[in-house]
């Protein structure tokens, strides 16, 4: 049967020749005892199993309370990563960790320092639990689905929070706090920011600068409210929108007593069920064109000042569409420059 021999030669060359394909390892980040602080992702011993994370590896990190830290030489990519730990522990310090199209990110815990984390699309994120969730000097961008369900995040060092994806956050369940020092931190919404929920997200410290041009889209009823210190700014950029039901509130934090500085640049639209509410401080446009707030959802106001324009003290301020429902309630004094 000399075919038969033939084919039988074939197949098993075939076997001995293709290259065996590289299964996923899960590495957790296990540091020895002994050794310098902050302790190097590339080196074996800092892993279990002992290796190094490659693209399509999943990574455990648990940061010790009373432990070294972790670091990344340069940008690493990972399959998944879960990060955990406690406010006052090691971080995770380095370049920054881009997790893989179709990966994820869960975010439990725990201090990221110095660093970008990007979640590009396809992929998923999870800020989840109880927890602090720590941004020191670092830039989070989302670029795929992800949710934040529960707990702080604790801005710091001029963190930086992009939202080119879309974002699901449960209103009362979370909300903004800030570290120390006099940096604020910014959030940009250049996707959709979807706020579920009938509570109410809040900024207490007033350390976190919101800025708008995407859509920022109320299902449940919640609040998303942005308060204000003496060097935080908000700005609503041209294009973007608030839809559903639900209100995004603008005003001061009750301990600082700050006022609310809130510039528009271009047309903001509030669509059918959605309030823009404003309480204190100024709104103000920028451009030669000033800005315009155009319904038909609602403006509540409640106090504060509506200023000109800041970029040419001659040229026209924030304009009312014709279809913007105005609503002007309380006894807090209302001022039109």
């Amino acid at each position: 049967m000399p075919i038969l021999r033939r084919i039988s030669a074939l197949v098993a060359t075939l076997v001995l020749t293709t290259p065996a394909v590289a299964s996923a390892t899960t590495y957790t980040f296990s540091p020895p005892a002994s050794g310098t602080n902050p302790r190097d992702w590339t080196d074996t011993m800092q892993w279990s199993p002992n290796g190094v994370p490659g693209a399509g590896d999943s990574v455990v990190i648990p940061l010790p309370t009373m432990g070294p830290s972790l670091t990344t030489d340069g940008m690493v990519t990972v399959a998944s990563l879960q990060v955990s730990g406690s406010p006052t522990g090691a971080n995770l310090q380095g370049a920054g960790i881009t997790v893989s199209a179709g990966g994820s990110f869960e975010w439990q815990s725990g201090i990221i320092s110095g660093m970008t984390i990007t979640i590009p699309s396809g992929a998923t994120m999870t800020i989840d639990t109880g927890g602090a969730h720590w941004l020191d000097g670092s830039t989070l961008v989302n670029q795929g689905t992800s949710t934040w369900t529960g707990g702080t995040l604790n801005g710091d060092g001029a963190a930086i929070f992009q939202n080119p994806g879309t974002l699901t956050i449960t209103a009362g369940a979370t909300s903004f706090a800030y570290g120390s020092g006099l940096n604020t931190c910014d959030f940009f919404n250049t996707g959709t920011l979807v706020v579920s929920g009938s509570g109410t997200t809040t900024n207490p410290a007033g350390m976190w600068g919101f800025h708008n041009s995407g859509v920022i889209n109320f299902t449940g009823g919640g609040t998303l409210e942005w308060q204000t210190s003496s060097n935080t700014q908000h700005t609503m950029d041209d294009g973007g929108s608030i839809t559903g039901n639900g209100t995004l509130l603008f005003d001061e934090t009750a301990a600082q007593n700050e006022t609310s500085v809130v510039t528009f640049n271009g047309t903001t639209t509030v669509g059918t069920g959605a309030t823009l509410s404003f309480s204190t401080g100024a709104l103000t446009s920028v451009g030669t064109t000033g800005a315009t707030l155009q319904g038909p959802g609602t403006f509540l106001w409640t106090g504060g000042q509506i200023a000109g324009n800041t970029s040419n003290n001659s040229g026209p301020a924030l304009t009312w569409g014709s279809t913007l429902q105005v609503h002007m309630t309380g006894a807090a004094s209302k001022d039109m420059e």
